[in-house]
Parts: C-alpha cells; sequence; structure tokens
C-alpha cells in the first residue's frame, strides 16, 4: 500500500471511494469491497463468468439444420415465444382512413412465428408497415385532391350542380350500396368517377335524343362500347387495386387503358 500511496494512489479505500462519482461509489463492487484486491477478485470473476455464459450460448448454436430443437432453443433465447406462444404485440393508434385488419395481423403474427421472429422484430415491422400505410394514404388524399380541383376549374359554376345530376343518376340506378358509397366515403370526391357517371348520364340522355343511337353509326357504337367498359373497369376490383396503387405491376397498363377509353368516350384522358 505504501507503493501506492508513493505513487500518487490511495492510501485506504474510503480515499478510493471518495474519489468517485456518487452513482459510482454506490454500486455493490464498490460499496462492499474492503480493499482493492477485493475489487480485482469480483472483476475477474465477473468476467470469466460472462465468458463462461458467453462460450456455453456459442456452443448451444447447431452446426447445421438438422436438430430444429436446438434451433428453436436458441431462438427461444433471443426473444422469439415458440410456435405456440403469443406475441405481445403493440397496435399503432388508429389513423382516420385506415383500417386496421386483425385478420392480417393475425396472418402475419403466424408468419413471424414461422421465421422465429421476436417481439421487438415483430412490433417494429408492424410499426413500419402502418407508416407506409399512412405515407401512402397522404400521397392517394394529395392525388385525389388535385384531381378534384382540376375538376372544379373544368366545371366552374357548374361544379355542386354537377355533382348533384351524378346523385342523382346513382340513386335512379337503384343501386344503395353505390348511393351510400359516393355519400359516404371519399368515392364522392373521386374526380374521375364523378366525371365518368356524369358522362354516361349525358350519354345515355343523348343516345335516346331524336336521330341518336343508330347503330349504323359506327363512332357512335364505339363511344357506346367504351363507356361499357370503362364502367365494367370500375366495378372490377382487381382492375381497380392495379390502377389505383403505383406499386402494382399492372399500374401503368390499367392508367393507359382507362385513358383511351376516356379518349374514345368523351375526347378526353381522365386521371385517377
Amino acid at each position: 500500500m505504501d507503493a501506492i500511496v508513493e505513487e500518487g494512489g490511495f492510501a485506504n479505500m474510503d480515499a478510493f471511494r471518495d474519489s468517485l462519482d456518487e452513482e459510482l461509489r454506490n454500486e455493490p463492487i464498490i460499496k462492499n469491497s474492503k480493499d482493492m484486491g477485493s475489487i480485482a477478485k469480483m472483476a475477474v470473476d465477473n468476467h470469466r463468468m460472462v465468458g463462461q455464459k458467453t462460450e456455453e450460448f456459442i456452443s448451444s448454436i447447431p452446426a447445421n439444420g438438422d436438430d430444429p430443437a436446438a434451433i428453436d432453443t436458441v431462438y427461444g433465447k433471443l426473444g422469439w415465444p415458440g410456435a405456440e406462444g403469443q406475441y405481445e404485440v403493440e397496435r399503432p393508434e388508429a389513423v382516420e382512413g385506415l383500417d386496421y385488419s386483425e385478420e392480417q395481423e393475425a396472418s402475419f403474427l403466424e408468419a413471424a412465428k414461422e421465421m422465429r421472429l421476436n417481439g421487438t422484430q415483430v412490433n417494429k415491422l408492424i410499426a413500419m408497415q402502418n407508416e407506409w400505410q399512412k405515407a401512402q394514404l397522404a400521397q392517394d388524399l394529395e392525388a385525389a385532391t388535385k384531381a378534384n380541383d382540376a375538376l372544379k376549374a373544368e366545371w366552374g359554376d357548374k361544379y355542386e350542380a354537377n355533382k348533384n345530376e351524378v346523385k342523382a343518376i346513382l340513386e335512379k340506378s337503384g343501386d344503395e350500396s353505390l348511393v351510400k358509397l359516393f355519400n359516404e366515403t371519399e368515392l364522392g370526391s373521386h374526380a374521375g368517377f364523378v366525371k365518368l357517371i356524369h358522362a354516361l348520364g349525358k350519354g345515355s340522355i343523348e343516345a335516346t335524343a331524336p336521330g341518336k343511337g343508330d347503330p349504323a353509326d359506327a363512332g357512335a357504337v364505339k363511344k357506346n362500347e367504351a363507356l361499357d367498359k370503362i364502367a365494367a373497369n370500375y366495378q372490377d376490383t382487381k382492375f381497380m387495386d392495379a390502377y389505383s396503387d403505383k406499386r402494382h405491376e399492372d399500374y401503368e397498363k390499367n392508367q393507359l387503358e382507362m385513358e383511351e377509353l376516356h379518349r374514345i368516350a368523351h375526347g378526353e384522358a381522365v386521371v385517377g
């Protein structure tokens, strides 16, 4: 100890403790040790114990995939709940316009078990998916707003009157579910849909006027066929999913098809 003091060390443990920050000073290994030798011994013992545990863990990892039970044990130590266990899911906060699907969640959790993901990984992926959906929703709303603003500019002071005509056309069709969608969802603000129904209604009136709708008129037939095809596409869920999702492999194809049909039907394209 004299040598330590001569070299600027500490005369005793109290002096050593006093030289430390309060938080470190109150650690059990410091607080309960009688001398520096005891601290050194505890540090060495702890180091050996950690090394031993690490070696045991590494040795428990199977050398190949022929031992499923051993693999399950390893992933269990990493937080996997097991094939029969349950994840503690942290569901994201509800977002207006986004429906959280419990069925999709259940399907994902089954896949997560098969991949032996731990709870942290599962909740991180759920949160990421929610953020992607929120970003996509924001993009869709922005695109719909721009399209609706363009339609307002095109129709001018006839905008509200034309929308009321669309509503009347839908009500006359007798399809209450379609009327409900128009009144209560974003469909009522979908510029492409609103313009399509208005054009269909207008085309129907023109077709019943004197001298209109003559089967010999190839142009009229082609126009009516295009209108029918547009209406059929809007009723086709798979077509519309691809038409409205920029990430879908058929997005561009379906966009081009609808643009061409609108050109044939009423001389201009309507972007979805």
